[in-house]
């Protein structure tokens, strides 16, 4: 008998069909069914192997339809440049206009004095405008009021880009989950059709036992009864040839 798969038992095919019509023996025997069934616990055992990752090949049209696509290489880094110089902070956000004296220099200057007293550092700042008529300490407050504004805008903009990089990895994240859902439930749904084949083929298999061990008890009485009548007329034929015998040897010619 040709080899089966698993899947002719549930799928009637053409060339069955006109095999059937010319009154082909189609039916299965005890050997074929076992090897129906190892079939299909290994697709089942295959289909199980969800955790591993590794989908049952002969299921593998059912699975590719809510299969996860390969990840894509995970990385930790941001879009977000760190560390850039504050000049081009300032520049980019174009609200710091340039300014006689930069408060970051006057900055530096009072940080030189930052163990005196801050009424000496007032009197020191003073005197240094007052020896300088090219700019004035009300130049250095605006100056440091521009560069807080510039500050503060680009505070904003690592907020709005948090925030779209928020939802668009919770889009992902969200995408993910619902491939994942899916792919689970097919398998799912897969193994749950194998192991319902798996209990029609062991239900036929003990079908197919039952009737073999009939036709199998019914060949050992038919041969025991055959040889019974086999040995009664073996016997009634010795009885009588040995009673011709005895015929032929009275009345015979050389009596």
């Amino acid at each position: 008998m040709a080899k089966k798969t698993w899947m002719s038992m549930f799928i009637v095919q053409d060339d069955q069909q006109d095999t059937a019509s010319e009154g082909d023996n189609t039916n299965l025997d005890v050997a074929d069914i076992d090897t129906l069934l190892a079939e299909t616990r290994a697709l089942t055992e295959q289909a199980g192997g969800i955790a591993s990752g590794r989908p049952p090949p002969s299921a593998a049209d059912a699975i590719s339809a809510a299969a996860v696509a390969p990840a894509p290489p995970i990385g930790t880094a941001s879009s977000i440049v760190e560390g850039r110089a504050l000049a081009e902070v300032y520049a980019e956000q174009g609200c710091v206009p340039p300014s006689p004296k930069s408060v970051n220099e006057v900055i530096t200057f009072l940080n030189g004095l930052s163990s005196m007293p801050e009424a000496v550092q007032k009197q020191a700042l003073a005197a240094m405008d007052n020896a300088d008529v090219s700019w004035t300490l009300d130049d250095v407050v605006l100056d440091a009021r521009n560069k807080v504004e510039a500050l503060n805008r680009a505070k904003a903009g690592l907020a709005d880009t948090m925030s779209v990089a928020s939802s668009k990895a919770n889009a992902e994240i969200a995408d993910q989950d619902a491939l994942i859902s899916n792919a689970t439930t097919t398998i799912h749904d897969s193994i749950a059709a194998l192991q319902t084949q798996i209990a029609e083929l062991e239900q036929l298999r003990d079908t197919e036992n039952t009737a073999a061990e009939a036709h199998k008890t019914s060949a050992r009485e038919a041969l025991k009864s055959t040889v019974e009548a086999c040995g009664r007329e073996a016997s009634r034929f010795d009885t009588e040839a040995t009673r011709l015998g005895h015929f032929i040897k009275t009345f015979g010619p050389s009596a």
